[in-house]
């Protein structure tokens, strides 16, 4: 129940620029589930961490390339 809050959640956190906190809980949902000898659940919340994680990697690197590199240092006096 708590993992299909947390997806049904995703789109509020992310709205709201509380992304950071919305991966620490699924952390902790990780660690937990762990603790209670439960690892497929733990894959679990660990797996959307890990794709919320390669998704904000992945929208940086694409903000890199296409929207700063004009503001180089080397572009200016151009």
């Amino acid at each position: 129940m708590a993992q299909q809050q947390a997806v049904a959640a995703a789109p509020l956190f992310r709205g709201h620029n509380i992304w950071h906190a919305y991966v620490e809980s699924l952390l902790a949902q990780a660690h937990a589930a762990i603790g209670m000898g439960d690892p497929r659940r733990a894959a679990d919340f660990l797996k959307q961490a890990d794709g919320l994680i390669t998704e904000r990697i992945w929208r940086g690197w694409r903000l890199n390339i296409t929207g700063y590199v004009g503001a180089l240092p080397s572009q200016k006096g151009r």
